[in-house]
């Protein structure tokens, strides 16, 4: 179901701009562009508020907006978001003055929608009949700290329960959604929407197995699930068959992508041990409400009799021992190696966090590798279906930085490329612990693949292992402080703009060198930093011979002293043969206040802001400067 199609969301698609006009904005005593004028501490906690109050009422245009509306939603799914949008509605129905309902002539086709968000509806009315200069003035998010304490935990409680609700389903609208997104990009989002919509069924098929395998005997059902065929929302496994010890069948089990008419399977055993006699392999389709008998496609191949019993590390070992013998024995060939990894890190990828990987943390000897003399190995995981749901042991977490699976992957990938396995030794020890780390002799074989990796291949490990330098690491040595005396990377401004603007940049340009240097300790001591700003400028030109200057500050007006050292830097580069390139913020007001300096001067690029199909946001994207 989509939720483009109710009424409620055509409301507050309609009408929710009004309210982003209608915010309110920060006295100019304590904008940061002002004079040195004392400001009250009530001013500035005032201000705070309000500055977060716009920033989580714009976010919910990001977070939720039509291209979302049209994403289809699993039944549950879309009464979590309708209740989150009544939610948001009524909270927006008390911001609207009352005499917006005297104002308003009688509106007809909305029965329903009037009787529940009556001064909505009048408001959409208004808008729709080009009233909108005058629109936002019936809005008021009070003038009380308490008031807009309350606007921002709505806002906020809004923004969590769309963000879940659509990063469960790939945060993409299907259709037209992808239309101004480039090609790369396009693909990169529909594979992560694949891995996401196969871990979520791959859920839901599990808790089907779990009640559904068996009902003749009670123990335990073993699984061994391909890792492969994610393409199609689809599970190839081989299922143990209760009561013939050492019998296995083989089962296809595909997310439906419409609802089922047929008759839900009871129990799966029956059906299993048919299309074993038949030696067929057996098929089914799954939805929400359980599985059900399908033929899936009718070119399918035998079955298979029974699982692998042989390990990736049995391989490796395998290998080992055979060029212990004769140094250029090899069984696994080069490309069968690539595609077996590839095969492992795209199942990590669309398993993780499913009870189907119920070794969280894979290794060579939890992987059964299939080989046939005719076609590619394929690669197996093995689970457990338990009779009692309760004793199966699940693993269901979030990937995050140093995931310990990560580590394993790369392990594998490296053992791959090696052909041996790999195990601490005695000169991989962690300096912290002292103990033998597996990270450490990781990094150690990683170094010997430099020379004789493909680059792409290499970079996937890398990056598993993550071995980039962190944040502060790479800092040392590139901070200067002109606001004060510290001697280490410091910020005692409240919004952080800078550091913000640093750690995106540590994060995205890993193997760029970064500098930072503070002029002003906060907000308030920005106007008396221009010697400081100067200084700064012409040191990172200088002393550290930076390609790019980025400065997230701004000025009402301009100031000479600034741009004079701008164009003197640019000067000096361009009788060098080199360039500097520099970068500042525009606003973060949009229409609410002019571009500022040195954002408009025109040897800076000015920054604003785009959403993420690349059209500009208007609170990013002030006027330009007259």
């Amino acid at each position: 179901m989509r939720l483009g199609g109710c009424e409620q969301c055509q409301l507050f698609l309609a009408v929710y701009p009004a309210f982003v006009e209608a915010l309110p904005i920060i006295s100019t005593s304590s904008n940061i562009q002002s004079t040195d004028t004392p400001v009250s501490t009530y001013t500035l906690s005032l201000d705070n508020l309000i500055t977060e109050l716009r920033d989580e009422v714009k976010k919910i245009g990001i977070i939720f907006n039509e291209e979302d509306a049209r994403c289809e939603l699993r039944d549950e799914l879309f009464q979590d978001a309708r209740n989150a949008l009544d939610q948001i509605l009524f909270f927006f129905e008390d911001l609207v003055h009352d005499g917006i309902t005297d104002k308003s002539p009688t509106i007809y086709g909305y029965e329903q929608l009037l009787q529940t968000f009556p001064k909505l509806v009048r408001l959409k009315h208004e808008i729709s009949n080009e009233y909108t200069r005058t629109t936002f003035d019936m809005i008021s998010f009070g003038t009380e700290p308490r008031l807009y304490h309350r606007a921002i935990s709505t806002a906020q409680l809004f923004n969590r329960h769309m963000r879940r609700i659509y990063s469960s389903v790939g945060g993409v609208a299907s259709g037209q959604s992808y239309r101004d997104v480039q090609p790369h990009a396009r693909d990169h989002l529909a594979s992560l929407a694949q891995a996401k919509r196969i871990s979520e069924a791959s859920r839901l098929l599990f808790s089907f197995l779990e009640r559904k395998v068996c009902h003749e005997t009670e123990g335990k059902h073993e699984g061994h699930l391909r890792l492969s065929g994610f393409d199609q929302a689809e599970l190839d496994m081989m299922l143990s068959i209760c009561g013939h010890a050492g019998k296995w069948q083989q089962a296809y089990f595909r997310l439906a992508d419409e609802k089922m008419e047929k008759k839900i399977v009871d129990c799966l055993c029956p059906l299993l041990k048919q299309s074993l006699r038949l030696r067929q392999p057996t098929q089914m389709m799954f939805d929400e409400r359980g599985i059900y008998k399908f033929v899936i496609r009718k070119d399918r191949p035998k079955s298979r009799r029974a699982p692998s019993k042989e390990t990736l590390g049995d391989i490796l070992r395998g290998e080992e021992r055979g060029r212990q013998k004769t140094p250029s024995h090899r069984t696994l060939k080069h490309n069968k190696k690539r595609g077996l990894g590839v095969e492992i890190a795209t199942a990590l990828l669309h398993l993780f966090g499913s009870p189907l990987l119920q070794a969280r943390v894979l290794d060579a000897n939890s992987i059964y590798i299939l080989r046939d003399e005719d076609a590619a190995p394929e690669a197996y995981i093995s689970f457990c279906l338990s009779s009692n749901p309760a004793e199966g042991t699940v693993s269901d977490v979030e990937a995050e930085d140093g995931d310990p699976s990560l580590l394993a992957l790369a392990v594998i990938l490296l053992e791959l490329e090696l052909e041996r396995e790999i195990t601490p030794c005695n000169e991989d020890i962690d300096e912290l612990s002292g103990q033998p780390s597996l990270y450490v002799a990781a990094t150690r074989h990683h170094g010997e693949l430099e020379d004789n990796v493909d680059a792409n291949f290499f970079g996937i490990i890398e990056e598993c292992l993550q071995l980039d330098p962190n944040g502060e690491a790479r800092l040392q040595g590139h901070w200067c402080d002109w606001a004060g005396k510290s001697t280490h990377p410091i910020d005692e401004d409240a919004q952080q703009h800078g550091t913000s603007t640093a750690a995106l940049l540590l994060r995205v340009a890993r193997h760029a060198e970064v500098f930072v240097g503070r002029v002003a300790k906060d907000q308030k001591h920005l106007n008396g930093a221009t010697n400081n700003i100067v200084d700064a400028i012409s040191h990172a030109a200088t002393v550290w011979d930076v390609d790019i200057v980025t400065m997230s500050f701004g000025f009402n007006k301009r100031i000479t002293a600034i741009e004079e050292v701008i164009r003197d830097v640019i000067g000096k580069r361009r009788n060098e043969g080199r360039d500097i390139l520099f970068f500042a913020a525009a606003n973060n007001d949009g229409l609410n206040s002019h571009e500022m300096f040195p954002a408009s001067d025109l040897n800076v690029i000015s920054v604003r802001g785009t959403n993420h199909t690349g059209e500009p946001l208007q609170e990013y994207s002030p006027s330009p400067w007259p």
